[in-house]
């Protein structure tokens, strides 16, 4: 999912409901700002090597 399709999803939802984040089913955590961030992974969602940050995706990651 892209933020733009995030973006998108959320717009169709109640804007005044919190959003908070599902960890192994039934762990609930609310998304604080200072937790998201950007980040740059492998194809495969690893952590990227200073070798493999060429080649890696950029992504937003909603941190617990």
């Amino acid at each position: 999912m892209t933020v733009e399709q995030l973006i998108e999803k959320l717009k169709t939802l109640n804007p005044n409901d919190e959003v908070i984040i599902e960890e192994n089913h039934g762990e609930y955590y609310p998304i604080r700002e200072d937790r998201i961030y950007e980040e740059t992974l492998t194809k495969n969602y690893h952590h990227a090597s200073e070798e493999e940050l060429s080649n890696g995706i950029k992504v937003v990651v909603l941190s617990t």
